[in-house]
């Protein structure tokens, strides 16, 4: 039998394999480690963001927070019709859109749908647009 002996050279690349094999399985802990890490850090500044919009009312990139738009059923659709019909009876002088806004607490958007369908008069033009009871 012949006995095949090691040169120095395969010891070399059998080391450099070896040692290969440990960077590889440690840089696959460190990606784990620091993903782990960066989504405990991406959830403390969710909250953090959270707060701050609780507090000022906007996101932290100067944003109106709260931008979800919704549709109103027919409930409150039909609420919001009576609401208008008693705030416009109420106000003699008349009223802005953006003051009937204000006053439901709906979207200007849902507040022209609900005029729409209730009886009304109107003076002026645009932003200066005054709304009454008929």
């Amino acid at each position: 039998m012949a006995v095949i002996k090691q040169t120095t050279l395969d010891q070399i690349a059998a080391i450099e394999k070896e040692a290969a094999e440990k960077i590889d399985a440690l840089r696959q802990s460190a990606v784990s480690e620091l993903a782990k890490r960066l989504a405990e850090a991406k959830a403390v500044v969710k909250s953090l963001e959270a707060e701050y919009e609780s507090i000022t009312g906007k996101t932290i990139h100067g944003n109106k927070a709260g931008g979800t738009r919704r549709r109103l059923n027919k409930d409150e659709q039909a609420a919001l019709e009576m609401n208008l019909r008693a705030i416009l009876k109420s106000k003699s002088n008349g009223l802005k859109m953006s003051d009937l806004s204000k006053a439901t607490g709906e979207s200007v958007s849902a507040v022209k749908r609900a005029l729409s369908r209730i009886p009304y008069k109107t003076t002026g033009s645009k932003a200066t647009t005054l709304y009454f009871s008929k």
